[in-house]
């Protein structure tokens, strides 16, 4: 797959070498996963709530689904901003990180498939979006950064 440099970079792709078609490949797998794991996250969310009083047939039901699963998504979107920034050509720290953001990702949505949130409606959820923010993050530190891998 080849990826389009901007278009101030008039340098070739010899020129600029293979660590940087790396960092771009590893710039779209971390956008890709982190949009598909917070979408199957926030439908995982989304089964935990009670939706018996919406009118599915009305003008805005939609939206007013998504703005009740952003809770779901925030781990997600702040991970993908500190994730960018960190990002390098290395191969190995982001694989590893792809992978711990699939098992928290299966980790969160065997609590909410559980049930084991509804307990706690609001503190159960606000637990569980801080601690999967805070490993995510820390994650995206110690697996991205520029001295792992040397």
């Amino acid at each position: 797959m080849r990826f389009r440099s901007p278009a101030s970079d008039q340098r070739t792709s010899a020129q600029r070498g293979a660590d940087f078609d790396h960092f771009m490949f590893n710039r779209s797998v971390l956008l890709w996963a982190h949009l598909a794991l917070a979408f199957a996250a926030a439908l995982m969310y989304m089964t935990t709530l009670d939706n018996s009083w919406l009118k599915w047939w009305r003008r805005g039901a939609g939206d007013i689904e998504l703005i009740r699963s952003i809770p779901a998504m925030i781990p997600y979107i702040v991970s993908g901003v500190l994730s960018r920034r960190l990002i390098t050509g290395r191969r190995l720290g982001i694989w590893i990180f792809v992978a711990v953001l699939v098992a928290g990702t299966a980790a969160v949505g065997y609590l909410y498939m559980t049930g084991t949130v509804d307990k706690l409606p609001v503190l159960g959820t606000l637990a569980t979006v801080t601690v999967q923010t805070v490993v995510f993050g820390l994650a995206a530190v110690i697996l991205l950064a520029r001295e792992f891998g040397d």
